[in-house]
């Protein structure tokens, strides 16, 4: 017998004490087998030296003032206990016996049959099941897909505002930028056009007073000839600075003038001719001239509108 059968059968012998009680027991038993082992004995030596189980266990509960039970008070057979009263019979016994064996069999039956309707049943409800999942996943397939449509269209909206937007803000910054180079350019232009403006009244008024000298005596006739020669410098070079004043293209008007609305094209509507009239045998026959020419229509009259012209002679 080792360590533990004897606590377990020690254990089972106590069992009518408290269990702190039989807890503190087992202890103390276990921690002294252990110190015999650590001495060198072993676990069957060790438990042999306690002496019989029946006189240990015997004087564990006397120590306690419990009375021990008797060695054959537990020893009766299923036999004895269920025929020792002496009033049931064997031969009934195995009736009975019999009917339980048959009773057990009917419920086994029972079970089984009632395991394959919950089997059928659960079969049935699995069935259902992944049907309504398979519809449920096609209907969500359907949503997903016509909202995936719906925000790829708005999508491309979004972009091609977002594009559109762009493309006039651009336009827009170039615009403005170029009108701000050109007034810069105009503006630097006329500065120069009023300096060269300033210079030719200056040449001019030389010019004058060396022609007033040279009318009473004095040689100032090169003077002269070089001041008229700066003053007609001075108004070419201010006459080219006004060529270089850049003004706003006529094709950049039309393109920020709107259209007129309702306005038709101008389509040319050809000349109405009647079929000349036969000429009249003899030497004296005239021509006849067309009856009515029709003026072709302008684009700023009606189209209802029209008005013969005379014949032309």
């Amino acid at each position: 017998m080792n360590k533990t059968e004897f606590l377990l059968a020690l254990q089972k012998q106590i069992s009518m004490l408290e269990d702190d009680e039989q807890k503190d027991i087992i202890d103390e038993y276990s921690q002294h087998i252990d110190m015999k082992v650590q001495n060198g004995m072993t676990e069957d030596e060790a438990i042999e030296e306690f002496g019989p189980l029946d006189q240990l266990v015997g004087e564990i509960l006397g120590a306690y003032h419990v009375k021990a039970p008797s060695p054959n008070a537990s020893e009766k057979t299923a036999d004895q206990a269920f025929f020792g009263s002496g009033n049931v019979k064997a031969p009934k016994a195995e009736k009975i016996i019999e009917g339980g064996k048959q009773a057990a069999a009917n419920a086994a039956q029972a079970t089984k049959k009632g395991a394959s309707k919950i089997k059928e049943a659960t079969g049935n409800l699995l069935g259902k099941t992944k049907e309504g999942a398979a519809k449920a996943g096609e209907k969500t397939k359907e949503a997903v897909g016509s909202t995936a449509g719906s925000v790829k269209k708005g999508a491309g909206h979004v972009v091609s505002g977002v594009a559109k937007g762009t493309g006039a803000l651009g336009s827009g910054i170039i615009h403005v930028t170029m009108t701000c180079i050109r007034w810069c350019w105009n503006i630097l232009v006329a500065c120069a056009c009023a300096t060269f403006l300033l210079f030719a009244l200056v040449c001019l008024f030389t010019l004058g007073f060396c022609i007033v000298l040279q009318i009473q005596g004095y040689p100032l006739l090169g003077i002269c000839l070089c001041a008229l020669g700066l003053l007609l410098a001075c108004l070419s070079l201010m006459l080219l600075c006004a060529k270089l004043i850049r003004r706003k293209r006529a094709d950049e008007t039309q393109s920020h003038t709107p259209a007129v609305q309702g306005a038709a094209p101008y389509y040319p509507a050809p000349a109405a001719h009647s079929p000349a009239a036969p000429q009249t045998s003899g030497p004296t026959a005239v021509p006849t001239a067309p009856a009515s020419v029709t003026r072709p229509i302008s684009p700023l009259t009606s189209s209802n509108s029209t008005e013969p012209l005379s014949p032309v002679r």
